[in-house]
Formats: C-alpha cells, structure tokens, sequence
C-alpha cells in the first residue's frame, strides 16, 4: 500500500490499506493504515470518507499527532482550531511511524 501511496497510485493503495486493515491486529499499525487510507481518500476528493477514516485511527489512538494534524487539515474554522489544538497536546505514545 505504501508504495502506492509514494508513486500517487491512490486507488490501489486504498485496495491495500483496507486488506491491512482487514488483517492487522496491531493497534499502532491498524492507526497508521487508517491514517493513510484517510490520506488516500482526500487525494481521490473523498473528503468524508478520509474524516471518517482519520476519526478511526484517532479512536484507535488518541494520542496520534499526525492523525490529528490531518483532520486540521480537512476542517475548516473553527474546527481545524480545535484540531490543531489537540495536535499540539499529543504525544505520540503507540506511534508506528513518526514522519
């Protein structure tokens, strides 16, 4: 899914991410897949469908920086305020990837 992701083939990483998921048992992994399926679905114009998908890594891992920076990203005021916030607060315990 990963390297998809990297040559901008979206819907094939979709494809993979959701098979991780299906088959991850691993919270910090099943996080990070949530997370990028959520960025795969924004770069297809999903927009719902990449909030929900971020909401569920953040649900997995409320501590997940990145997850919560990305859902800044995807809100507009006074939402992505109150996003960015969280970011700022989190610590990142239970992370896969720090990038």
């Amino acid at each position: 899914a990963r390297e998809y992701w990297y040559r901008n083939n979206y819907e094939a990483a979709i494809i993979f991410y959701k098979l991780c998921i299906e088959y991850s048992k691993w919270n910090p992994e099943l996080a990070d897949a949530y997370l990028m399926l959520a960025r795969c679905y924004w770069q297809t114009q999903r927009g719902e469908e990449a909030r929900q998908a971020c909401l569920k890594a953040i649900n997995i891992n409320p501590d997940f920086a990145e997850a919560l920076h990305f859902m800044s990203e995807m809100h507009y005021e006074p939402w992505a305020h109150k996003w960015k916030e969280f970011a700022r607060l989190a610590k990142n315990a239970n992370v896969l990837f720090q990038r």
